[in-house]
């Protein structure tokens, strides 16, 4: 019983100190006052979503390797009927409908309206992470979220990107939190 004990006590302390390694925070959510959960799975669930990745060049890398990255760390992070976010989406995806995650990029609640303005905004030590489904260039759900410096392929990465996707497509967000977009932080 001893050894047990142990042996849960000592995973029960790597758990933690994993957990604060990596830790993200959620900074801001927004959710426009026509957000409806529902939509998601209805025009995503089981069809291609295409996903525009921005601030590749702060990881040194390609925006194909940079969305391979992001698409799998997004994979089942939300809820409803599986969704296949892509940078290159075939014809069942929508076309009005797209999901844009920008790394250390001008941070703006007003992601699908101001993408093509951003400009690096890169912090030493911190990731910065901006999410936002958007609806014919309109922002429907936002997430902005700060984590330790980080890079794809690390564990807090994907946590960072998982968590974003879980706040971006959340099944019920409190009706205080639907907004029209006007303020920032919420």
């Amino acid at each position: 019983m001893k050894r047990t004990a142990s042996i849960v006590t000592a995973l029960s302390i790597a758990a933690l100190a994993s957990a604060c390694a990596g830790h993200t925070n959620i900074l801001a959510t927004d959710y426009h006052s026509s957000y409806h959960s529902a939509n998601f799975s209805r025009y995503h669930g089981g069809r291609d979503t295409e996903l525009q990745v921005l601030g590749e060049a702060s990881f040194g890398m390609d925006k194909v390797a940079l969305g391979t990255a992001v698409s799998q760390a997004m994979h089942g992070q939300h809820f409803g009927r599986a969704a296949n976010f892509t940078l290159t989406p075939g014809p069942s995806a929508e076309k009005n409908l797209y999901v844009i995650m920008a790394f250390n990029m001008a941070e703006t609640p007003d992601l699908c309206e101001e993408a093509d303005k951003l400009t690096p905004q890169p912090a030493a030590g911190t990731t910065t992470l901006q999410g936002a489904w958007c609806w014919s260039g309109q922002t429907q759900s936002y997430v902005l979220v700060h984590a330790p410096a980080t890079r794809p392929g690390e564990t807090t990465f994907a946590g960072m990107v998982g968590g974003a996707t879980r706040e971006l497509f959340r099944p019920n967000p409190d009706v205080e939190e639907r907004k029209d977009n006007d303020s920032y932080p919420p």
